[in-house]
């Protein structure tokens, strides 16, 4: 996990976020290239309030986010394979026109949480 906008909110969190998975891919693609295997991922996007701390025992201290919008990232990472930025509707939003998006309109997710509405980030060719 990766996390843009925290603990200070720096101009367009959710672009960064945008940029930094299509050079992760880009990244990929090279390593797969250059090593002739064919590691595949997912990147899943969204923004919204969370909680951000350390949890934990004595043993293992970890610091981590909790909420609806990291839930909802995680469901579309697991969406997303093999290769693939799916965005939430928030993250389209707050993005504009700035990159290719296509409109995968409303996915289930996960059992347990309503169904969204996600968006495909289309990689330059």
């Amino acid at each position: 996990m990766a996390v843009f906008g925290m603990p200070h909110q720096p101009p367009n969190p959710e672009e960064r976020a945008i940029r930094t998975a299509l050079q992760i891919l880009d990244q990929l693609d090279s390593i797969n290239r250059t090593t002739g295997e064919s590691i595949s991922i997912g990147i899943g996007i969204n923004t919204g309030p969370a909680m951000a701390g350390y949890l934990g025992n004595l043993e293992y201290v970890e610091f981590t986010l909790i909420g609806y919008p990291v839930n909802i990232a995680w469901g579309l990472e697991s969406l997303a394979r093999p290769n693939r930025i799916l965005i939430g509707h928030p993250v389209y939003q707050a993005v504009g026109d700035a990159f290719h998006i296509e409109d995968l309109g409303v996915v289930e997710i996960k059992k347990g949480i309503e169904p969204v509405h996600a968006y495909e980030v289309i990689r330059p060719t």
